[in-house]
């Protein structure tokens, strides 16, 4: 791991990220991808202060970071199964007793699975092993301990569900979707 990626996630887990990222965005001329752009406006229009937000697929928590100040009398659920972005979100929220961070990967059952850490990308992990633009990630596997919504947030009633799993969406939403009957609640 680099210099600049330590230094980039000293900043993250000291909780300054938030206040500091506007001021690097200024500086680079980076922007945010349009999808982030969309899903923090869809925060901040449609959340209201004291939602439950749950964040399948947290990585290092930009997203958490808006429901967080959007939300704030709201409750925050964290779902990261890479161990070392799940040991960042533990010190970045550690002082927020509004936020549990889970080192699960919500999946359609209890368990444990192979997980496949992307050692370029760790954004793009995920449960299995995937090609992109015809060319297979450069990857290192680790078991990681698998886990159902359902069971893990018992009786957790959530305004917001961000889920960001690299292709295994569907596994986290079938038991949710099983116990609405595929559809009801989920509008379909």
């Amino acid at each position: 791991m680099g210099t600049w990626v330590r230094i980039k996630d000293f900043v993250i887990a000291s909780g300054l990220e938030p206040w500091l990222r506007p001021i690097w965005m200024k500086l680079t001329g980076k922007k945010l991808s349009e999808h982030d752009g969309q899903l923090f406006q869809l925060v901040k229009d449609h959340l209201k202060p004291e939602s439950v937000c749950i964040d399948v697929g947290c990585h290092k928590g930009l997203i958490l970071d808006v429901m967080v100040r959007n939300c704030p009398r709201g409750r925050f659920f964290a779902f990261e199964p890479i161990p070392y972005n799940f040991a960042l979100l533990q010190r970045k929220y550690r002082n927020n007793p509004r936020v549990k961070v889970f080192d699960v990967a919500a999946y359609s059952e209890n368990g444990q699975a192979t997980f496949h850490v992307d050692v370029r990308a760790p954004g793009l992990s995920g449960l299995r092993r995937r090609t992109i633009s015809g060319s297979t990630q450069e990857t290192r596997e680790i078991r990681v301990k698998t886990g159902k919504l359902d069971d893990l947030l018992l009786g957790i009633r959530p305004d917001f569900i961000k889920i960001d799993v690299e292709g295994a969406e569907f596994h986290v939403l079938a038991r949710i979707m099983q116990r609405f009957d595929g559809y009801g609640a989920l509008g379909a």
